[in-house]
């Protein structure tokens, strides 16, 4: 708390030192009802309210899809206050840290939905190997890019059962593209699949603008 002051003052002419301190210190989106696409990015000081409002969330989710019976003590609450912040950025990405069964999954789960974003996970069985990882990254980038589906991919330690996932992930993570998943074919089906929208957005028909350099 000390260093918080230091810095605040340091930065912040004259700034109130109890505002700093003021819990809950949340910013969100989804809290704000506006008819506008674009919701802006406020604070929010009621932690009643605002876990009122995480509820009929979770309300909403349970009517159709299986029910999470999520217990959303304050700490739950702000957890998920943050991922929604993280998937609301484009190629927004976190890693969540906890005991097994401490509700990641889950907590995941409803900010995806939160933020209108359909959930994508892997099966993973005895003979899941790195074809069949490569074929599901496949499929995720067919959903979310040519279809246009705003898509949350949520991974669990336990199912990276080789290695070489990570490499594949590094990529994900890194610049979104990953060339070792893309055959020449399905490369010309993710053109295809872009084109109209590229052509109306009036961007130039080439495999670069269309997401292949080759």
């Amino acid at each position: 708390m000390e260093l918080v002051e230091i810095v605040s003052n340091k930065y912040y002419d004259g700034v109130n030192q109890e505002q700093v301190f003021v819990r809950p210190n949340i910013f969100t989106t989804f809290t704000f009802q506006s008819a506008d696409e674009e919701t802006p990015y406020t604070g929010i000081s009621d932690a009643e309210n605002l876990r009122s409002i995480v509820q009929d969330k979770l309300n909403e989710y349970n009517e159709i899809n299986a029910v999470m019976n999520l217990v959303l003590f304050d700490m739950a609450v702000e957890h998920i206050c943050r991922i929604t912040r993280t998937i609301d950025k484009p190629r927004g990405n976190c890693f969540l840290v906890g005991v097994g069964g401490s509700g990641k999954q889950s907590l995941a789960r409803l900010s995806s939905f939160i933020c209108g974003c359909d959930v994508f996970q892997i099966t993973v069985t005895s003979s899941f190997g790195v074809n069949d990882f490569k074929e599901n990254l496949l499929a995720l980038f067919t959903k979310a890019g040519i279809k246009g589906q705003p898509t949350s991919f949520i991974l669990v330690d336990s199912q990276i059962v080789n290695e070489r996932f990570l490499v594949f992930l590094n990529d994900f993570l890194a610049s979104g593209n990953i060339p070792d998943i893309f055959t020449n074919d399905s490369k010309d089906e993710f053109r295809n699949g872009v084109r109209n929208d590229a052509k109306q957005a009036g961007v130039q028909d080439t495999p670069e603008n269309l997401g292949f350099l080759h």
